[in-house]
């Protein structure tokens, strides 16, 4: 008789018996696996070593045979193994997803606590990946059984060090040169070194207004966020005005006549953090409290039939609901099916791919007031079969979800989907590989990210690679005064400062430094809580000039970061607040002495 024993990393045992069944309690499995790292690996193969001691637990147990399966994503070669009586023959098939080794061993020991010892070396493909900027390793293991021991063992490339920046789970032990994981190492291990990383990005908009009559188009540039840092090369052709809209979205808009069609093209280079950006927070509280309201708007995508059976407030339950309920279908990706939203999801668990992952948890954390979001944007992965993202040679996006904690007041990122389908944890901490385009919480669907706006004739939109390129920060402003102040209240006047950011980043809480030659100011120093690339601001400045009869020249100088980048002279009509102050009282007081003196002829004649 045989028994077969699965897990993530799948392994199989071929067990004879004489009479009765065996458990996975009449054997102990002790794993030592070892992965020696090499960095230039042109084909991306990094040497293995498994060590199995197989511990009988019953006196009448005979293991005979042995399996081991591994996604298809991790290629196995050059397979060599021995057991104590020496080497013995390994034989690979591809089945589905999966890859499977299967080895037969010499004459097996039987008996009470006899061990027999299978010792495996190949290559494996995916394990490491030199990425851009980073390190990142990725390791499917074998998921603990109550009998079994792990160690795992990664020897990182000779003679280099990168900081470990991120682990899931985390080791037991970290030194210069190795990284070691002991026994409940969960589904997946996955490590990445560095502090960030960096994509060269290269994305595509086509715009058409089918209309007679003119119309506008707004489109989503990929944002800043607490983990992302865009530097912006070119915009092509640039456009008619750039803002942000309430959910930080940068947002630009495009002005299109009868029947025209343009183009945009965006270049420039994403930088992701493991730690979140001290500069941006001040602006997420501010958002945040602005407009929270508007996370509980209904949204089509975010309803569900009936109540959620998740009774709590903790975002963490919801999670965990989410991706005990719903089932990757990875045919689904392929044929590209349309969204499908959470009441959907929950009718056909089984057909669920990114959006509804997402979907499901927003539209079920919300029914329990907690503040949640839709990210839409680009993610990486190697290994189709447990990180599923987008195919080559087209624009599928990938959808994760942030909830903001109201304790550290901070949007958090996390991912049902590719906790589901890796088995890393993506609720505790995040990774690098997730680039957002679009972030959707007061509407499901709104804006559309970058790779939505297709051209008649398709084609790939988006193209988005690692780079090691280090990104030059460019902070430049530019600025212009109104040609006529206005009065505002007293002997005060009002002039319009239009700045303009002209550099390559977001700006953040940046003062600019106003000095006038005339003219008091109500405040010499303006703080901008944050202005895009490209983008405009208007600002009223209040002064009171000098007193004049008809009009007073004032010269106004603006200062960024210690340099001077606008002097502009403007003339200021002080004549309308001196007719204010004076003139349009003194009439008063002239044409009452008026009518006191026409009045008392008038009864001198009489």
């Amino acid at each position: 008789m045989k028994l077969r024993i699965f897990s993530y990393l799948f392994f199989c045992l071929f067990i004879y018996l004489f009479i009765s069944p065996v458990y996975a309690a009449d054997f102990r499995t002790s794993y030592t696996i070892e992965y020696f790292i090499q960095e230039n690996d042109p084909q991306n193969y990094t040497k293995t070593s498994y060590a199995i001691a197989i511990t009988n637990l019953q006196p009448d147990l005979i293991i005979k045979k042995f399996t081991l399966s591994f996604p298809r994503s991790f290629g196995i070669g050059s397979i060599s193994a021995k057991d104590d009586r020496g080497r013995i023959n390994a034989v690979s098939v591809e089945k589905n997803r999966t890859i499977e080794m299967t080895f037969e061993l010499n004459d097996p020991k039987p008996g009470l606590n006899e061990i027999n010892t299978l010792y495996l070396d190949f290559l494996q493909k995916n394990i490491f990946r030199t990425k851009g900027s980073i390190w990142e390793v990725f390791i499917p293991t074998l998921e603990n059984s109550e009998n079994d021991t792990h160690s795992i063992t990664v020897y990182l490339p000779p003679g280099k060090h990168k900081k470990l920046s991120l682990a899931k789970p985390l080791p037991d032990l970290v030194s210069f040169d190795k990284v070691v994981w002991n026994n409940d190492v969960g589904k997946s291990i996955y490590a990445v070194f560095g502090e960030s990383q960096r994509y060269s990005l290269d994305l595509t908009y086509h715009l058409t207004n089918p209309n007679l009559y003119k119309v506008y188009t707004d489109v989503a540039f990929p944002p800043d966020t607490l983990y992302q840092r865009i530097f912006v090369e070119s915009v092509a052709p640039k456009p008619d005005l750039v803002f942000s809209d309430n959910d930080g979205n940068y947002m630009a808009r495009y002005n299109l006549d009868s029947k025209q069609s343009k183009q945009v093209i965006f270049k420039g280079l994403a930088e992701i953090y493991a730690a979140p950006r001290s500069e941006y927070q001040t602006y997420i509280q501010n958002q945040f409290r602005n407009n929270k309201k508007s996370l509980f708007n209904p949204q089509p995508f975010w309803k569900l039939d009936t109540e959620t059976p998740i009774k709590s407030n903790i975002i963490k339950d919801h999670y965990e609901y989410t991706t005990q309920t719903l089932t990757y279908n990875f045919n689904r990706i392929i044929k590209g099916n349309s969204r499908m939203g959470a009441a959907q999801a929950v009718r056909f668990p089984d057909q669920a791919v990114c959006t509804e992952y997402s979907d499901l948890l927003i539209a079920s954390a919300r029914q329990r007031g907690i503040y949640v979001r839709e990210v839409q944007g680009f993610a990486f992965a190697n290994e189709q079969e447990l990180r599923p993202v987008q195919q080559e040679a087209s624009d599928i996006l990938h959808s994760w979800v942030e909830y903001y904690d109201t304790i550290k007041n901070i949007w958090i990122p996390i991912d049902p989907t590719w906790q589901d389908t890796s088995g890393i944890d993506y609720f505790n901490s995040f990774d690098f590989n997730h680039i957002v385009f679009a972030l959707h919480g007061k509407k499901d669907d709104y804006p559309f990210p970058a790779g939505s706006y297709k051209s008649a004739l398709g084609g790939k939109d988006i193209h988005i690679e690692p780079t090691t390129d280090i990104p030059t920060t460019i902070k430049k402003v530019s600025a212009a005064l109104s040609p006529l102040p206005l009065p505002d209240s007293d002997e005060l006047f009002s002039i319009i400062l239009s700045v303009q950011n002209t550099g390559n980043v977001t700006m953040w809480n940046f003062p600019l430094i106003v000095q006038t030659e005339n003219a008091l100011l109500k405040s010499d120093v303006i703080t901008i809580p944050h202005l895009l690339p490209g983008e405009v601001k208007k600002i009223p400045v209040i002064f009171k000039p000098k007193t004049s009869l008809l009009y007073q020249n004032v010269t106004f100088t603006v200062s960024f970061e210690g340099k001077a980048f606008l002097q502009q002279q403007v003339q200021v009509p002080t004549i309308l607040t001196s007719m204010k102050s004076y003139y349009i009282p003194a009439l008063f007081i002239g044409g009452g002495l008026v009518v006191l003196v026409w009045v008392f002829r008038k009864k001198r004649k009489e």
